[in-house]
């Protein structure tokens, strides 16, 4: 990422929601992950081999340009977004943040969600650990690719787990980890 600016590198990140993301900073055309370095998307920079075996990445967006509100399931394969629900479901999610309501001002809202089992089948009881730690990287990724595209982003934690879930139309055994709303730098 030596487009990134380190200094850059705020601990937080407010998000405006004005204007609209542009489309391809988000995975909406096929790529290889590893030659994501390039500005490109933010989802493919999170590494195809944690996405497969571990997460899913999910995509609430509101004002991202060619793509109609709604959530969207991110699928490694192909580096494609599929719809999962629609309409704008931003507010719900700043509600279920314990009324961290300015997430809603994001133009797109990715969620890191897992199914902890399935690490669990190799890895046992510190398999769940190594979700989190994963996920960790994941949402890492995505704020250092949206400082690469000149966005701004945060990692949010602290959020009700089922109202998450309802928001994103998920449902057991995959569980939401983290909240990243990314948008145009709040000034």
């Amino acid at each position: 990422l030596d487009a990134a600016d380190p200094t850059r590198l705020p601990a937080k990140t407010r998000c405006d929601s004005a204007p609209a993301l542009p489309a391809d900073a988000l995975p909406v055309e096929e790529a290889a992950v590893e030659t994501s370095l390039r500005p490109r998307t933010l989802v493919e920079s999170i590494g195809q081999p944690a996405v497969k075996q571990n997460l899913e990445i999910l995509l609430a967006a509101g004002e991202v340009e060619d793509l109609s509100p709604g959530v969207y399931r991110y699928e490694p394969e192909g580096h494609r977004l599929l719809s999962a629900g629609e309409g704008d479901r931003r507010s719900s999610l700043g509600s279920a943040a314990f009324g961290q309501t300015w997430i809603a001002d994001a133009p797109a809202i990715l969620a890191v969600a897992a199914v902890f089992q399935r690490t669990a089948v190799k890895y046992g009881t510190r398999g769940g650990r190594y979700v989190l730690i994963e996920a960790g990287h994941a949402a890492e990724n995505i704020c250092l690719h949206a400082v690469a595209l000149g966005l701004g982003s945060t990692v949010v934690g602290a959020f009700d787990d089922e109202a998450v879930a309802a928001a994103l139309g998920i449902a057991p055994p995959l569980a939401p980890i983290v909240l990243v709303p990314v948008g145009w730098p709040a000034v």
